[in-house]
């Protein structure tokens, strides 16, 4: 068995499930492979394919080359009474690319948040937020959506330990999400706004010109400013 998708069969309440997987580098079974500084991901499907995403499950790499993939009695208990499959996938962090894609280059707001700019954050939130929920509330309600959440997490990580600029970096990311509509929308082409030096100008008035909303004075003084002396950088 290797990486890949699996079917998944009928699971009952009480139970743990565990799946072994064994990788060799041989089709003789001869030599295992070495999954040193690999990561293992697995997770269930609500189909073959390319089905949505339901929930994350417990893969282990046990060295030299086994992934035990397990399924407990808590997490099973709230799955959908439908046919499922188990991925898993395997991955070597140390070929990954960086997770930020040279956002100077970006032409557009949509390319600067969409392809270049914390593609680790962009990821996690394609999967938990967008993917689900673009059905339902459509592409743009989606794409907001993640601005919104990534407003209040950088609210949580920026305004709160500064104690002070509360709900500026919502709106920073509000402004975001606004931006990349105007972007896609009838007036955003007309306007030109997704090539040349028009979508670059709109890129660089959106995210550099509100900075301060992000990175807001409370938080430069009472965070960045006594973290800078306390390393002696000022």
């Amino acid at each position: 068995m290797t990486p890949g998708r699996y079917p998944l069969g009928p699971i009952y309440r009480g139970d743990t499930y565990v799946w072994r997987v064994v990788l060799w580098f041989d089709a003789m079974r001869a030599q295992p492979a070495d999954l040193t500084g690999y990561v293992a991901k697995a997770e269930i499907r609500n189909a073959p394919g390319s089905g949505a995403f339901i929930q994350h499950i417990n893969a282990d790499i046990i060295l030299p080359n086994t992934i035990d993939v397990m399924i407990s009695t808590g997490a099973s208990s709230n799955l959908p009474d439908t046919t499922l499959v188990w991925d898993l996938q395997l991955t070597d962090p140390r070929n990954h690319e960086p997770i930020m894609a040279k956002p100077i280059l970006s032409k557009t707001l949509s390319e600067f948040w969409g392809k270049r700019w914390n593609l680790g954050f962009r990821q996690l939130a394609h999967d938990l937020i967008f993917r689900p929920l673009h059905k339902q509330i459509g592409i743009a309600g989606a794409s907001l959506l993640v601005f919104v959440v990534s407003g209040f997490i950088h609210d949580l990580v920026i305004s709160l330990p500064a104690h002070g600029g509360y709900g500026l970096p919502t709106g920073y990311f509000l402004l975001q999400g606004f931006g990349v509509s105007l972007e896609r929308s009838g007036i955003g082409r007309r306007l030109g706004l997704q090539q040349g030096f028009s979508g670059w100008l709109c890129m660089f008035v959106f995210t550099v010109g509100p900075a301060f909303w992000l990175f807001h004075p409370a938080f430069v003084s009472r965070v960045i400013l006594p973290f800078m002396k306390a390393i002696g950088a000022l």
